[in-house]
């Protein structure tokens, strides 16, 4: 249980910062729901318990998306970078 919220303390750090970004940019809203999300799920695990394989299971997938999400961003970001400097040379 110790463990759950020491990671509860870190997502909402993560979420504060994520909360902060997105006030000026889009990217990183998304971001700061997902984190929102695992404390929420946090506290679920904390009242009424889940076992740690499933725990870490849902931690892992819900971290998986977040880099998923982050690669995708990262995709677009160099596509419109592309296009952009193919419009200026013509």
């Amino acid at each position: 249980m110790g463990a759950t919220w020491g990671y509860a303390v870190i997502d909402a750090a993560m979420a504060g910062y994520f909360w902060r970004q997105a006030q000026n940019r889009w990217f990183p809203a998304p971001l700061f729901y997902l984190h929102i999300i695992l404390i929420a799920y946090y506290m679920y695990v904390t009242l009424f318990g889940a076992s740690e394989f499933w725990t870490g299971v849902v931690i892992n997938r819900i971290f998986e998306i977040a880099v998923l999400y982050v690669i995708a961003c990262s995709v677009h970001r160099m596509r419109d970078r592309r296009l952009n400097t193919k419009r200026a040379r013509i």
